[in-house]
Protein backbone atom coordinates (compact mmCIF):
# COMPACT_ATOMS: atom_id res chain seq x y z
CA UNK A 1 0.00 0.00 0.00
CA UNK A 2 2.86 2.42 0.87
CA UNK A 3 4.37 1.80 -2.56
CA UNK A 4 1.12 2.72 -4.28
CA UNK A 5 0.89 5.89 -2.18
CA UNK A 6 4.38 6.91 -3.32
CA UNK A 7 3.48 6.15 -6.96
CA UNK A 8 0.23 8.08 -6.64
CA UNK A 9 2.07 11.09 -5.24
CA UNK A 10 4.65 10.89 -8.04
CA UNK A 11 1.97 10.75 -10.75
CA UNK A 12 0.14 13.78 -9.38
CA UNK A 13 3.19 15.97 -8.96
CA UNK A 14 2.16 17.45 -12.32
CA UNK A 15 -1.57 16.76 -12.74
CA UNK A 16 -1.91 18.31 -16.20
CA UNK A 17 0.92 16.22 -17.61
CA UNK A 18 -0.46 13.05 -16.00
CA UNK A 19 -3.95 13.63 -17.45
CA UNK A 20 -2.55 14.33 -20.92
CA UNK A 21 -0.39 11.21 -20.82
CA UNK A 22 -3.34 9.10 -19.68
CA UNK A 23 -5.52 10.52 -22.47
CA UNK A 24 -2.87 9.97 -25.14
CA UNK A 25 -2.21 6.44 -23.88
CA UNK A 26 -5.93 5.63 -23.95
CA UNK A 27 -6.19 6.98 -27.50
CA UNK A 28 -3.25 4.88 -28.62
CA UNK A 29 -4.71 1.73 -27.06
CA UNK A 30 -8.08 2.51 -28.68
CA UNK A 31 -6.33 2.44 -32.03
CA UNK A 32 -4.49 -0.71 -30.97
CA UNK A 33 -7.75 -2.38 -29.94
CA UNK A 34 -9.51 -1.48 -33.19
CA UNK A 35 -6.64 -2.78 -35.32
CA UNK A 36 -6.26 -6.03 -33.38
CA UNK A 37 -10.04 -6.41 -33.38
CA UNK A 38 -10.08 -6.03 -37.17
CA UNK A 39 -7.33 -8.62 -37.48
CA UNK A 40 -9.14 -11.04 -35.14
CA UNK A 41 -12.38 -10.57 -37.09
CA UNK A 42 -10.72 -11.40 -40.38
CA UNK A 43 -8.98 -14.41 -38.87
CA UNK A 44 -12.27 -15.71 -37.45
CA UNK A 45 -13.89 -15.35 -40.86
CA UNK A 46 -10.98 -17.18 -42.48
CA UNK A 47 -10.95 -19.98 -39.90
CA UNK A 48 -14.70 -20.51 -40.09
CA UNK A 49 -14.87 -20.51 -43.90
CA UNK A 50 -15.86 -23.94 -45.17
CA UNK A 51 -14.16 -25.71 -48.06
CA UNK A 52 -17.34 -27.45 -49.28
CA UNK A 53 -19.41 -24.33 -49.99
CA UNK A 54 -19.49 -21.94 -52.95
CA UNK A 55 -20.80 -18.41 -53.52
CA UNK A 56 -22.45 -17.63 -56.87
CA UNK A 57 -23.32 -14.10 -57.91
CA UNK A 58 -23.83 -12.16 -61.12
CA UNK A 59 -20.60 -11.30 -62.93
CA UNK A 60 -21.84 -8.23 -64.78
CA UNK A 61 -24.88 -5.97 -64.37
CA UNK A 62 -26.27 -3.35 -66.74
CA UNK A 63 -29.04 -2.44 -64.31
CA UNK A 64 -27.85 -0.79 -61.06
CA UNK A 65 -31.12 -1.73 -59.35
CA UNK A 66 -30.89 -5.46 -60.19
CA UNK A 67 -27.40 -6.62 -59.30
CA UNK A 68 -28.12 -10.31 -58.75
CA UNK A 69 -29.39 -13.31 -60.67
CA UNK A 70 -32.85 -14.73 -61.45
CA UNK A 71 -34.07 -17.53 -59.20
CA UNK A 72 -34.17 -19.82 -62.24
CA UNK A 73 -30.35 -19.87 -62.27
CA UNK A 74 -30.40 -21.69 -58.93
CA UNK A 75 -32.51 -24.57 -60.27
CA UNK A 76 -30.08 -25.01 -63.18
CA UNK A 77 -27.09 -25.02 -60.83
CA UNK A 78 -28.78 -27.68 -58.67
CA UNK A 79 -28.71 -30.08 -61.63
CA UNK A 80 -24.93 -29.83 -62.11
CA UNK A 81 -22.75 -32.77 -61.09
CA UNK A 82 -21.36 -32.53 -57.55
CA UNK A 83 -23.86 -29.96 -56.26
CA UNK A 84 -25.60 -31.06 -53.04
CA UNK A 85 -27.89 -28.11 -52.30
CA UNK A 86 -28.54 -24.58 -53.54
CA UNK A 87 -29.73 -21.80 -51.24
CA UNK A 88 -30.96 -18.54 -52.75
CA UNK A 89 -30.57 -15.30 -50.79
CA UNK A 90 -31.11 -11.58 -51.21
CA UNK A 91 -30.60 -8.61 -48.89
CA UNK A 92 -33.70 -6.55 -48.13
CA UNK A 93 -33.41 -3.22 -46.34
CA UNK A 94 -35.50 -0.56 -44.69
CA UNK A 95 -35.78 1.50 -41.51
CA UNK A 96 -37.93 1.38 -38.37
CA UNK A 97 -38.30 5.03 -37.34
CA UNK A 98 -35.31 6.99 -38.60
CA UNK A 99 -34.46 6.75 -42.33
CA UNK A 100 -30.78 6.72 -41.37
CA UNK A 101 -31.32 3.78 -38.98
CA UNK A 102 -31.18 1.04 -41.61
CA UNK A 103 -32.05 -2.61 -40.96
CA UNK A 104 -30.91 -5.27 -43.42
CA UNK A 105 -32.66 -8.62 -43.61
CA UNK A 106 -30.94 -11.64 -45.13
CA UNK A 107 -33.91 -13.22 -46.96
CA UNK A 108 -33.44 -16.86 -47.92
CA UNK A 109 -35.23 -19.75 -49.63
CA UNK A 110 -35.80 -23.30 -48.42
CA UNK A 111 -32.59 -24.51 -50.06
CA UNK A 112 -30.51 -22.54 -47.54
CA UNK A 113 -31.12 -25.21 -44.90
CA UNK A 114 -29.23 -27.75 -47.03
CA UNK A 115 -26.69 -25.24 -48.31
CA UNK A 116 -25.76 -24.23 -44.74
CA UNK A 117 -25.90 -27.46 -42.70
CA UNK A 118 -23.30 -25.94 -40.35
CA UNK A 119 -25.42 -22.90 -39.47
CA UNK A 120 -26.55 -22.81 -35.81
CA UNK A 121 -30.21 -23.01 -36.83
CA UNK A 122 -32.20 -26.12 -35.96
CA UNK A 123 -34.44 -27.95 -38.41
CA UNK A 124 -37.48 -26.87 -36.41
CA UNK A 125 -36.39 -23.22 -36.64
CA UNK A 126 -35.94 -23.48 -40.42
CA UNK A 127 -39.38 -25.07 -40.72
CA UNK A 128 -40.85 -22.33 -38.54
CA UNK A 129 -39.29 -19.65 -40.74
CA UNK A 130 -40.59 -21.09 -44.00
CA UNK A 131 -44.08 -21.69 -42.64
CA UNK A 132 -44.39 -18.06 -41.43
CA UNK A 133 -43.83 -15.64 -44.35
CA UNK A 134 -43.35 -12.55 -42.19
CA UNK A 135 -41.28 -14.32 -39.54
CA UNK A 136 -37.56 -13.74 -38.94
CA UNK A 137 -34.74 -15.40 -37.04
CA UNK A 138 -32.37 -13.01 -35.23
CA UNK A 139 -28.88 -13.78 -33.93
CA UNK A 140 -28.26 -12.94 -30.27
CA UNK A 141 -26.04 -9.88 -30.75
CA UNK A 142 -28.36 -8.45 -33.38
CA UNK A 143 -31.37 -9.02 -31.14
CA UNK A 144 -29.62 -7.11 -28.37
CA UNK A 145 -28.64 -4.29 -30.74
CA UNK A 146 -32.19 -3.96 -32.10
CA UNK A 147 -33.76 -4.54 -28.66
CA UNK A 148 -35.77 -7.51 -29.93
CA UNK A 149 -36.77 -10.80 -28.34
CA UNK A 150 -38.70 -13.87 -29.39
CA UNK A 151 -42.33 -12.99 -30.13
CA UNK A 152 -41.71 -9.29 -30.77
CA UNK A 153 -43.30 -7.67 -33.81
CA UNK A 154 -41.75 -4.78 -35.71
CA UNK A 155 -42.21 -3.02 -39.02
CA UNK A 156 -39.76 -1.46 -41.45
CA UNK A 157 -40.25 1.05 -44.24
CA UNK A 158 -38.58 0.30 -47.57
CA UNK A 159 -37.84 2.45 -50.60
CA UNK A 160 -40.77 2.97 -52.99
CA UNK A 161 -41.47 0.41 -55.71
CA UNK A 162 -40.86 -2.83 -53.82
CA UNK A 163 -44.56 -3.56 -53.20
CA UNK A 164 -47.09 -4.14 -55.96
CA UNK A 165 -49.76 -2.40 -53.89
CA UNK A 166 -47.68 0.78 -53.69
CA UNK A 167 -47.08 0.48 -49.96
CA UNK A 168 -43.74 0.78 -48.23
CA UNK A 169 -44.39 -0.85 -44.85
CA UNK A 170 -43.40 -4.45 -44.09
CA UNK A 171 -44.40 -6.18 -40.85
CA UNK A 172 -42.14 -8.81 -39.28
CA UNK A 173 -42.24 -11.02 -36.20
CA UNK A 174 -39.29 -12.55 -34.34
CA UNK A 175 -39.77 -16.33 -34.38
CA UNK A 176 -36.57 -17.23 -32.54
CA UNK A 177 -33.25 -15.87 -31.35
CA UNK A 178 -30.40 -18.07 -32.63
CA UNK A 179 -26.65 -18.29 -31.85
CA UNK A 180 -24.15 -16.15 -33.72
CA UNK A 181 -23.19 -17.09 -37.29
CA UNK A 182 -19.42 -16.71 -38.00
CA UNK A 183 -19.95 -15.08 -41.41
CA UNK A 184 -21.94 -12.29 -39.74
CA UNK A 185 -19.84 -11.07 -36.79
CA UNK A 186 -22.14 -8.05 -36.39
CA UNK A 187 -25.19 -10.28 -36.24
CA UNK A 188 -27.93 -10.84 -38.81
CA UNK A 189 -31.70 -10.96 -39.27
CA UNK A 190 -32.78 -13.93 -41.43
CA UNK A 191 -36.08 -13.61 -43.28
CA UNK A 192 -38.31 -15.59 -45.65
CA UNK A 193 -37.72 -14.54 -49.27
CA UNK A 194 -41.27 -15.60 -50.26
CA UNK A 195 -42.72 -12.81 -48.13
CA UNK A 196 -40.88 -10.22 -50.24
CA UNK A 197 -41.49 -12.06 -53.53
CA UNK A 198 -45.24 -12.44 -53.06
CA UNK A 199 -45.68 -8.71 -52.48
CA UNK A 200 -43.26 -7.52 -55.20
CA UNK A 201 -44.38 -6.08 -58.57
CA UNK A 202 -44.25 -8.67 -61.40
CA UNK A 203 -41.44 -6.78 -63.13
CA UNK A 204 -38.97 -7.44 -60.32
CA UNK A 205 -40.17 -10.80 -59.01
CA UNK A 206 -37.56 -13.58 -58.79
CA UNK A 207 -34.71 -11.17 -59.60
CA UNK A 208 -31.65 -9.94 -57.71
CA UNK A 209 -30.50 -13.15 -56.01
CA UNK A 210 -27.18 -14.73 -55.16
CA UNK A 211 -26.67 -18.38 -54.24
CA UNK A 212 -24.94 -20.26 -51.44
CA UNK A 213 -24.10 -23.79 -52.58
CA UNK A 214 -22.97 -26.86 -50.70
CA UNK A 215 -21.10 -29.53 -52.65
CA UNK A 216 -20.62 -33.25 -52.12
CA UNK A 217 -16.80 -33.26 -52.38
CA UNK A 218 -14.80 -30.35 -50.94
CA UNK A 219 -11.78 -31.23 -53.10
CA UNK A 220 -13.83 -30.37 -56.19
CA UNK A 221 -14.77 -26.84 -55.09
CA UNK A 222 -12.65 -25.08 -57.72
CA UNK A 223 -13.75 -27.50 -60.44
CA UNK A 224 -17.46 -27.08 -59.69
CA UNK A 225 -17.08 -23.28 -59.48
CA UNK A 226 -15.58 -23.30 -62.97
CA UNK A 227 -18.35 -25.61 -64.24
CA UNK A 228 -21.02 -23.20 -62.97
CA UNK A 229 -19.38 -20.22 -64.69
CA UNK A 230 -18.93 -22.19 -67.92
CA UNK A 231 -22.62 -23.14 -67.84
CA UNK A 232 -23.68 -19.47 -67.97
CA UNK A 233 -20.68 -18.05 -69.82
CA UNK A 234 -22.54 -17.12 -73.02
CA UNK A 235 -25.79 -16.09 -71.34
CA UNK A 236 -27.02 -12.65 -70.33
CA UNK A 237 -26.65 -13.83 -66.72
CA UNK A 238 -22.96 -14.70 -66.59
CA UNK A 239 -22.00 -15.86 -63.11
CA UNK A 240 -19.05 -15.36 -60.83
CA UNK A 241 -18.53 -18.43 -58.63
CA UNK A 242 -15.95 -18.73 -55.88
CA UNK A 243 -15.45 -21.26 -53.06
CA UNK A 244 -16.25 -19.78 -49.63
CA UNK A 245 -12.71 -20.52 -48.40
CA UNK A 246 -11.15 -18.84 -51.43
CA UNK A 247 -13.47 -15.86 -50.98
CA UNK A 248 -12.33 -15.48 -47.37
CA UNK A 249 -8.69 -15.68 -48.47
CA UNK A 250 -9.31 -13.11 -51.18
CA UNK A 251 -10.94 -10.78 -48.68
CA UNK A 252 -8.04 -11.19 -46.24
CA UNK A 253 -5.42 -10.53 -48.92
CA UNK A 254 -7.19 -8.04 -51.20
CA UNK A 255 -5.60 -4.76 -52.25
CA UNK A 256 -2.98 -4.61 -49.50
CA UNK A 257 -1.44 -6.96 -47.02
CA UNK A 258 -4.02 -6.52 -44.26
CA UNK A 259 -1.87 -8.21 -41.62
CA UNK A 260 1.06 -5.92 -42.38
CA UNK A 261 -1.20 -2.86 -42.33
CA UNK A 262 -2.80 -3.82 -39.03
CA UNK A 263 0.52 -4.57 -37.33
CA UNK A 264 2.05 -1.34 -38.66
CA UNK A 265 -0.78 0.87 -37.42
CA UNK A 266 -1.04 -0.93 -34.06
CA UNK A 267 2.75 -0.85 -33.67
CA UNK A 268 2.83 2.89 -34.39
CA UNK A 269 0.38 3.48 -31.56
CA UNK A 270 2.45 1.41 -29.15
CA UNK A 271 5.65 3.20 -30.18
CA UNK A 272 3.96 6.50 -29.39
CA UNK A 273 3.11 5.18 -25.92
CA UNK A 274 6.68 3.94 -25.41
CA UNK A 275 8.15 7.32 -26.33
CA UNK A 276 5.61 9.29 -24.32
CA UNK A 277 5.69 7.26 -21.11
CA UNK A 278 9.43 6.60 -21.29
CA UNK A 279 10.15 10.32 -21.60
CA UNK A 280 7.73 11.20 -18.78
CA UNK A 281 9.16 8.62 -16.37
CA UNK A 282 12.77 9.52 -17.23
CA UNK A 283 12.07 13.20 -16.53
CA UNK A 284 10.25 12.35 -13.31
CA UNK A 285 13.10 10.16 -12.05
CA UNK A 286 15.67 12.83 -12.92
CA UNK A 287 13.74 15.50 -11.04
CA UNK A 288 13.23 13.22 -8.03
CA UNK A 289 16.74 11.83 -7.65
CA UNK A 290 17.12 13.54 -4.24
CA UNK A 291 13.89 11.87 -3.14
CA UNK A 292 15.11 8.44 -4.28
CA UNK A 293 18.45 9.05 -2.60
CA UNK A 294 16.71 9.94 0.65
CA UNK A 295 14.49 6.83 0.47
CA UNK A 296 17.55 4.69 -0.15
CA UNK A 297 19.38 6.31 2.75
CA UNK A 298 16.37 5.60 5.01
CA UNK A 299 16.61 1.89 4.25
CA UNK A 300 14.59 1.26 1.09
CA UNK A 301 16.34 -1.39 -0.92
CA UNK A 302 17.38 -0.76 -4.50
CA UNK A 303 14.92 -3.43 -5.68
CA UNK A 304 12.08 -1.51 -4.00
CA UNK A 305 13.12 1.69 -5.74
CA UNK A 306 13.19 -0.11 -9.09
CA UNK A 307 9.71 -1.43 -8.42
CA UNK A 308 8.48 2.12 -7.72
CA UNK A 309 9.83 3.30 -11.09
CA UNK A 310 8.22 0.36 -12.90
CA UNK A 311 4.90 0.97 -11.17
CA UNK A 312 5.01 4.62 -12.17
CA UNK A 313 5.47 3.57 -15.80
CA UNK A 314 2.92 0.77 -15.59
CA UNK A 315 0.10 2.89 -14.14
CA UNK A 316 -0.63 5.00 -17.26
CA UNK A 317 0.02 2.03 -19.56
CA UNK A 318 -2.43 -0.28 -17.77
CA UNK A 319 -5.01 2.49 -17.37
CA UNK A 320 -4.69 3.33 -21.05
CA UNK A 321 -4.95 -0.34 -22.04
CA UNK A 322 -8.17 -0.78 -20.06
CA UNK A 323 -9.86 2.47 -21.04
CA UNK A 324 -8.65 2.31 -24.65
CA UNK A 325 -9.87 -1.26 -25.17
CA UNK A 326 -13.22 -0.38 -23.59
CA UNK A 327 -13.54 2.61 -25.91
CA UNK A 328 -12.60 0.47 -28.92
CA UNK A 329 -15.28 -2.04 -27.94
CA UNK A 330 -17.82 0.76 -27.61
CA UNK A 331 -16.89 2.21 -31.01
CA UNK A 332 -17.48 -1.14 -32.72
CA UNK A 333 -21.00 -1.23 -31.28
CA UNK A 334 -22.03 2.26 -32.30
CA UNK A 335 -25.31 2.29 -34.27
CA UNK A 336 -24.69 2.23 -38.01
CA UNK A 337 -27.45 4.71 -38.85
CA UNK A 338 -24.86 7.26 -40.00
CA UNK A 339 -23.23 4.81 -42.39
CA UNK A 340 -23.98 4.52 -46.08
CA UNK A 341 -26.05 1.61 -47.38
CA UNK A 342 -23.00 -0.22 -48.70
CA UNK A 343 -21.02 0.35 -45.53
CA UNK A 344 -23.77 -1.29 -43.50
CA UNK A 345 -23.02 -4.58 -45.26
CA UNK A 346 -19.27 -4.44 -44.62
CA UNK A 347 -17.48 -6.20 -41.80
CA UNK A 348 -16.60 -4.09 -38.78
CA UNK A 349 -14.11 -5.03 -36.06
CA UNK A 350 -15.41 -7.42 -33.44
CA UNK A 351 -13.47 -7.35 -30.15
CA UNK A 352 -13.22 -10.71 -28.41
CA UNK A 353 -11.98 -10.90 -24.83
CA UNK A 354 -8.51 -11.84 -26.11
CA UNK A 355 -7.99 -8.26 -27.34
CA UNK A 356 -8.01 -7.00 -23.74
CA UNK A 357 -5.49 -9.71 -22.87
CA UNK A 358 -3.21 -8.57 -25.70
CA UNK A 359 -3.58 -4.97 -24.53
CA UNK A 360 -2.64 -5.82 -20.92
CA UNK A 361 0.39 -7.85 -22.02
CA UNK A 362 1.46 -5.02 -24.35
CA UNK A 363 0.99 -2.47 -21.56
CA UNK A 364 3.23 -4.45 -19.18
CA UNK A 365 5.88 -4.88 -21.88
CA UNK A 366 5.76 -1.16 -22.67
CA UNK A 367 6.10 -0.32 -18.98
CA UNK A 368 9.20 -2.52 -18.78
CA UNK A 369 10.76 -0.90 -21.85
CA UNK A 370 9.83 2.60 -20.66
CA UNK A 371 11.57 1.91 -17.35
CA UNK A 372 14.92 0.83 -18.79
CA UNK A 373 16.62 4.26 -19.09
CA UNK A 374 15.21 5.63 -15.80
CA UNK A 375 16.36 2.47 -14.01
CA UNK A 376 19.84 2.77 -15.48
CA UNK A 377 20.00 6.37 -14.24
CA UNK A 378 18.73 5.29 -10.84
CA UNK A 379 21.31 2.54 -10.59
CA UNK A 380 24.15 4.96 -11.35
CA UNK A 381 23.10 7.57 -8.78
CA UNK A 382 25.45 8.27 -5.92
CA UNK A 383 23.42 8.71 -2.74
CA UNK A 384 26.17 10.60 -0.98
CA UNK A 385 26.77 13.08 -3.83
CA UNK A 386 23.07 13.73 -4.38
CA UNK A 387 22.37 14.32 -0.68
CA UNK A 388 25.42 16.59 -0.50
CA UNK A 389 23.91 18.66 -3.33
CA UNK A 390 26.56 17.80 -5.88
Amino acid sequence: MKSWLLVWAALWRKPAATVLIAAATSAAFTLFGLMIGLYETRQQMLDSARTDEIFVNRRYSDDPDITGLPLSVGSQIARLDGVASVGAYKWFGGYRTNPKDQIWIFTVGEGMEGARPDAPVTREQWRLLFSNPSGVLVTRDKAQTLNLKEGDAFAITSVPGLRADGGRTWAFQVLAVVPEIPEFPDGVVIGNMHYIENAAPPAIQALGYAFWISIKDASRAAQISKAIDNRFFNSAMATYSIPVKADALELAQSNVNKTSMVLTVAGSGLFMILFLVGNAVARSVHERLPEFAMLHALGLRESRLRRLVFMEAAAPCLLGATLGTALAAALTRLPSRDHSTNLNLMITPHLPASVLGWAIVSAILLALLSSVLPLVKLKRMSVAEILAGR
